[in-house]
């Protein structure tokens, strides 16, 4: 269980593709240390529909393989803009002004992060973390930006944001995920494949439909669980016949997750 941590009140598992499925003892004994429930992912890709999954993407597709209009994009995006590795530094100073433009266009703007904590945030990312920006060429500009961490043979996208004024003209992110694609998945040292996050409990973000359309990511279906302490387990019990009408935001979100753990969704 070492490779358990807590994270906003709940052990998650650090090593996506090694997790088991834990005993009830050994979840006790972590929420014994603090935290409200264990979420246990096990049978990473296990090759059947499930109700919870993470988008990955297996091997490159260069250019010829999208559609004509795709292929538009990125090639605009291309002509505009610098698409690369930036440093830390850079995003330290300039990334967060992305960030808030970013959470601007969404509905849902639970979980937007304070300037000192996103910049705590990129401070304490791990050696391991790559940063990539897009700047347009004739001002300099970032305009959007991703966080990576690669690990032996794995990379995982732990995040992307761009402007919305410059998603129109500029097509930044289809720049961006064709460029780190290209660069994960067909360099001098690939990754086996890379993993962009797991199904969203809010769904607030298309992101995830839009990489599996436009960008060759699949579904690898994983089993779910929770843990809970035994007196949110209760709360859940008696409350989730009554989910789709409870108002609180982070107790519905709580209740879809519980949700998916069931196959119910």
């Amino acid at each position: 269980m070492s490779d358990f941590h807590l994270y906003k009140g709940a052990w998650v598992c650090g090593d996506v593709l090694n997790e088991r499925e834990l005993t009830r003892r050994e979840c006790r004994k972590m929420l014994n240390r603090g935290g409200y429930f264990v979420r246990n992912v096990f049978d990473f890709d296990c090759g059947e529909p499930t109700s919870f999954w993470y988008v990955i993407k297996d091997s490159f597709v260069d250019l010829s393989g999208f559609s004509k209009k795709n292929r538009g994009y990125i090639r605009r995006a291309c002509e505009y803009l610098d698409i690369g590795r930036i440093s830390r530094d850079e995003m330290l100073a300039e990334a967060y002004n992305v960030y808030v433009a970013a959470f601007g266009k969404y509905t849902v703007k639970v979980g937007m992060a304070s300037e000192e904590d996103f910049r705590r945030g990129i401070s304490d990312a791990s050696d391991f973390t790559d940063f990539w920006g897009c700047r347009m060429k004739d001002t300099g500009k970032l305009v959007a930006f991703m966080i990576a961490e690669r690990r032996g043979d794995i990379c995982e996208y732990k995040t992307s944001k761009a402007d919305p004024a410059y998603l129109p003209h500029y097509y930044p992110l289809y720049g961006l995920y064709y460029a780190r694609d290209e660069y994960y998945l067909s360099g001098e040292n690939p990754c086996r494949f890379v993993i962009s996050g797991s199904r969203s409990i809010t769904e607030h973000s298309n992101i995830q439909s839009f990489l599996e359309e436009k960008f060759f990511f699949r579904k690898a279906y994983c089993r779910m669980r929770i843990y809970y302490v035994w007196w949110l387990r209760l709360l859940v019990k008696l409350l989730y016949p009554f989910r789709n009408i409870i108002p609180v935001y982070r107790l519905r979100a709580l209740f879809h997750m519980e949700a998916m753990s069931r196959g119910a969704i």
